[in-house]
């Protein structure tokens, strides 16, 4: 199980998303959009930051679209459950 990151450079909201998880000792994959863009269309992005918790097969188990802690807790709370 891992937690993906999906962002942008210079994005205030994905620095919160960043800062968040860095807070909450929780490691993560950061991916950069324009670096992958072939992200958007697999997981059928519209924006930035999002925060993807993902199983051992790449199946998404949670989303977390923008900067939302309350959201963002459950989803480590999920992701420390399971590791």
């Amino acid at each position: 199980m891992k937690i993906l990151k999906i962002s942008k450079p210079h994005c205030i909201p994905c620095q919160n998303v960043e800062n968040f998880l860095q807070d909450n000792h929780v490691v993560f994959e950061e991916i950069d959009i324009y670096k992958q863009p072939e992200l958007i269309l697999q997981y059928g992005l519209t924006g930035v930051p999002v925060t993807l918790l993902i199983d051992v097969n790449n199946n998404e188990l949670k989303r977390v679209v923008g900067y939302n802690p309350i959201e963002l807790s459950e989803l480590i709370s999920q992701y420390k459950d399971n590791v």
